[in-house]
């Protein structure tokens, strides 16, 4: 038979267990998981895109955009395919939503998701 001291500590265990786990949730390092931070998209093969590698625990739904320094929207960042560097990951190519190539200069990239907003700034080199 369990006594209550038992009892108290299985609930406490079942507490702990069902909680959410605090600190897991979209996070994004920019030191790390923004690369390569100045980006010189000229078509050499060589940083022609920026890469922002998002951890992304729980799977939640996720978009960004970049946007120039006068806060005006110049693209939408696009998830990554086959999956490089991670699922959760997106990359910009240095152009706008028409395909044009964006002046040099820093652009602020916003990702969005689980209701948190990760930001920074890139440079373009030409």
């Amino acid at each position: 038979m369990i006594d209550t001291r038992m009892m108290l500590f299985l609930g406490i265990i079942l507490t702990i267990l069902a909680a959410p786990a605090v600190g897991i949730c979209l996070s994004l390092n920019p030191d790390t998981d923004v690369f390569p931070r100045i980006f010189s998209p000229n078509g050499d093969g060589i940083n022609d895109v920026v890469y922002f590698k998002v951890d992304n625990p729980r799977l939640a739904q996720v978009s960004g955009v970049i946007i120039d320094m006068s806060g005006s929207h110049v693209a939408s960042l696009v998830a990554v395919s086959d999956n490089i560097p991670t699922p959760d990951s997106f990359v910009w190519d240095g152009r706008d939503e028409n395909g044009n190539r964006v002046p040099s200069g820093p652009y602020v990239y916003k990702i969005d998701g689980e209701g948190s907003v990760l930001s920074g700034v890139v440079v373009v080199a030409r």
